[in-house]
């Protein structure tokens, strides 16, 4: 584990390659978006890497019984100011996805990978002297379509914010989205404004990741880990404020998501700092009734511990259980043994899957395996503390997913 990917939450990974170290650390920072490419290992010599398969991606189909649909909302909070800027009249703005099940699938409308995050994409592109191939995500498109009706069944939809992770988006975890989404859930995607890669507003604006602010010394000072605890905090704000704009529309007369929304089932989740920023907003808003974790360390801010379940999902290697002393309720440790790296929960590891089936970029563990597992554990949990359903794969150790093992608390 880098230093610099300990540094933003990157939690608990096993030793990558070294072009995957370069991956961890843009990511870590806030990068990602450059054209450097690392060097070919050898034996490949430059401007000559290995390609991926030439052949059209196809991505695997979502676990539930529910085609998923999207829509966009930009959201500006009257009441907070941009910190992230100068200027002394710009209030908080973000771009939410809202992701919900349907009853029937309608034209796919959600590509795999934009563009412009292609591009933020850059340093993950190539490991071990092997590049994906781009032509084979070109025109291809998640099962998502766009714009409501909701499934007509039941009539009130549980509800997850969710966030990504630190200088990510949410157009990086559209595959566990996706997942919760077709078995029943709503999900609210936020974008994390000046801390993801990039953020496009209707108006045709567009806001750069400006990072965290870390230095490359590879130690973490005290006055670095204020900045990200500011940034946890920052966006478990942002969390909180989402949920008061989703009661806004469930109480809209008219509107697509009248009376659909069920905010007394609620959780929030997300991925390494999108994770620990879930947790951080259940220690200031009781509405939040479980939280879920993807490999995201906890940066301390002054929390007091929180009220509801925590599940969090580690790799394995460095497993952190110091946090479940602050969860008094259930507490769940998901962990791969090792058999996987940070970046498995994002979609980028289907992609490496898919062109070098034989490479295991992310670790040995097949990576749809591991987020499929992943999937499982974040249902199974949802389930019990949002509708009191039993989840063998959490309770029961001979009922863990292949590859995984569950450590309860207390």
């Amino acid at each position: 584990m880098t230093a610099a990917g300990a540094r933003l939450g990157l939690a608990v990974m096993s030793a990558p390659a070294p072009a995957l170290c370069v991956a961890l650390l843009l990511v870590a920072c806030g990068g990602g978006g450059g054209d450097a490419i690392p060097s070919p290992s050898p034996g490949n010599p430059p401007g000559n890497p290995l390609q991926g398969v030439d052949d059209p991606f196809d991505p695997p189909a979502f676990s539930g019984p529910y085609a998923v649909g999207m829509t966009r909302f930009d959201w500006i909070d009257a009441s907070r100011d941009e910190t992230l800027t100068a200027r002394t009249d710009d209030r908080r703005e973000l771009m939410v996805h809202l992701f919900f099940p349907k009853d029937a699938a309608g034209p796919p409308a959600v590509p795999v990978v934009r563009d412009r995050h292609w591009a933020t994409l850059a340093d993950q592109q190539v490991i071990s002297g092997r590049v994906l191939r781009r032509s084979n995500y070109d025109g291809v498109f998640w099962p998502i379509s766009d714009s409501p009706p909701l499934a007509a069944t039941p009539a009130l939809l549980p509800v997850i914010i969710f966030s990504h992770g630190g200088g990510g988006a949410i157009e990086r975890n559209l595959f566990l989205i996706g997942e919760l989404a077709s078995n029943g859930y709503v999900v609210a995607a936020v974008n994390h404004t000046y801390h993801a890669d990039f953020v496009r507003f209707p108006d045709g604006r567009v806001i750069e990741n400006q990072g965290f602010g870390l230095d490359d010394d590879g130690t973490i000072s005290p006055a670095e880990a204020a900045l990200l605890a500011d940034a946890q905090v920052l966006w478990a704000t942002d969390q909180i404020f989402v949920v008061n704009q989703l009661l806004a529309l469930h109480q809209a007369p008219g509107g697509p998501f009248e009376g659909r929304l069920d905010l007394t089932r609620l959780a929030t989740a997300g991925f390494s700092l999108g994770g620990a920023a879930a947790y951080e907003a259940a220690t200031r808003d009781g509405r939040i009734a479980a939280v879920v974790d993807l490999d995201g360390s906890i940066w301390p801010s002054g929390d007091p511990g929180i009220l509801v379940p925590l599940l969090w999902a580690q790799n394995g290697t460095g497993s952190e259980f110091e946090v479940f002393d602050r969860v008094f309720a259930d507490g769940y440790a998901a962990m791969f043994d090792a058999a996987v790296t940070h970046l498995v929960f994002e979609d980028i590891s289907l992609f490496w899957r898919w062109d070098f089936p034989a490479l295991h970029a992310y670790g040995s563990m097949d990576s749809l395996d591991a987020l499929r597992a992943t999937s499982e554990l974040m249902r199974q949990f949802l389930a019990k503390y949002l509708d009191g359903a039993s989840a063998p794969a959490l309770d029961d150790p001979a009922q863990a997913p292949d590859g995984t093992r569950v450590r309860r608390f207390p």
